[in-house]
């Protein structure tokens, strides 16, 4: 009987044991909603504030571990993605360039990157499709509507790309 009980109770501390592994691994972060859609007439009461969301060390994508802690994890709201295959409630992965210089970040982005843009006089991130470096030497970014291709109504200064979009949770 004393040996069922001590087999039972090393069974018990075995499955803490686990339980304690797995939970230690979570973290809470906060994820940012990226607009994904015309701008002209948006002010940051418009869009979904940010939330904070419960993630894991790594995670699986496509069968590749991913570490989550080298990427921003943002929600798309909106629908100027969908050409793309990214639909507003999306959780995108964004690998941050935000510290690299200019120069830097124009050799890291490539044209059809989606990149995260801040906005900071309307204090919201959106989603954008890069195209080129145009004469200003500012990134030239596009976005879709069911009419096509709309271009930004300004291109972007590099100093507001904040990263480039590397993966999407699976639903």
């Amino acid at each position: 009987m004393s040996t069922l009980l001590f087999i039972v109770f090393i069974v018990l501390v075995c499955i803490n044991i686990i339980l304690y592994y797995n939970f230690r691994k979570q973290k809470e972060r906060k994820i940012i909603c990226a607009e994904a859609g015309p701008t002209k007439d948006i002010s940051n009461n418009s869009t979904p504030h940010d939330y904070p969301i419960t993630f894991f060390d790594e995670i699986m994508i496509n069968g590749k571990k991913i570490n989550e802690k080298e990427y921003i994890p943002i929600i798309v709201h909106g629908s100027c993605m969908e050409q793309r295959g990214i639909f507003s409630g999306d959780i995108l992965y964004v690998k941050e360039i935000k510290a690299l210089s200019n120069e830097e970040k124009e050799k890291i982005i490539k044209e059809r990157d989606i990149l995260l843009i801040y906005l900071s006089d309307k204090d919201i991130y959106k989603i954008r499709e890069f195209e080129k470096v145009d004469a200003e030497n500012k990134a030239k970014t596009f976005y879709y509507t069911t009419e096509g291709k709309n271009y930004s109504t300004n291109s972007h200064e590099f100093e507001t790309i904040q990263g480039v979009v590397k993966y999407k949770l699976p639903a």
